[in-house]
């Protein structure tokens, strides 16, 4: 699988993006068009997206993951939201038979016994979060994001990272679990 994204930002601080996705089965080559409807947006945490309703991104990392009779695709991106703030996603893609994409989302995440089909992490657009696949450990790790006041809670605006970790590891069954305060260091 090979995606092809890019963006370029606006006059009034947002961003408009283009992409394709490439799937080699045997020997033939499939390419999805990822096409934004209206306007780029954030994504919902629980909903399927179609390649011809996406919401924008610039995808930076791919893995495929295959358990048990499944296989598909998780990507990491990031977008320049509007200028207040940016957002960083982990997005499940899945391919139907001819390599064509069938949507992007699946409920594989688990976070308090809550499945979400993509995990979206929005915060100040002055910030910079760290989003990465360790794939030695079958984890997603990422900055643990809060407000920078009490009072800002919920205003995304003003969300970055307090230094700690949380992830998504691969279980098993191919869905990932939620954990909490990681230690990311390198053991090296």
């Amino acid at each position: 699988v090979k995606i092809y994204t890019w963006g370029f930002p606006l006059q009034d601080k947002s961003f408009a993006y283009g992409g394709f996705i490439q799937k080699k089965e045997k020997k033939k080559v499939t390419t999805t068009r990822l096409t934004i409807r209206n306007s780029p947006y954030i994504p919902l945490q629980n909903k399927n997206i179609s390649a011809a309703n996406w919401y924008g991104a610039l995808y930076y990392k791919v893995m495929k993951i295959k358990k048990r009779r499944e296989e598909y695709y998780v990507a990491l991106g990031w977008s320049g939201n509007d200028g207040a703030t940016d957002f960083k996603v982990i997005e499940p893609i899945y391919f139907d038979r001819n390599g064509k994409v069938t949507y992007l989302g699946k409920p594989l995440f688990e976070e308090k016994k809550k499945l979400h089909s993509r995990i979206v992490l929005e915060y100040t657009s002055e910030g910079k979060v760290a989003l990465s696949f360790n794939e030695t450990n079958d984890l997603i790790s990422f900055d643990h994001l809060v407000p920078i006041e009490p009072m800002y809670k919920g205003i995304r605006a003003y969300y970055g990272p307090d230094f700690t970790y949380d992830a998504y590891r691969l279980q098993k069954d191919g869905k990932w679990s939620f954990e909490e305060n990681i230690d990311a260091r390198n053991k090296q």
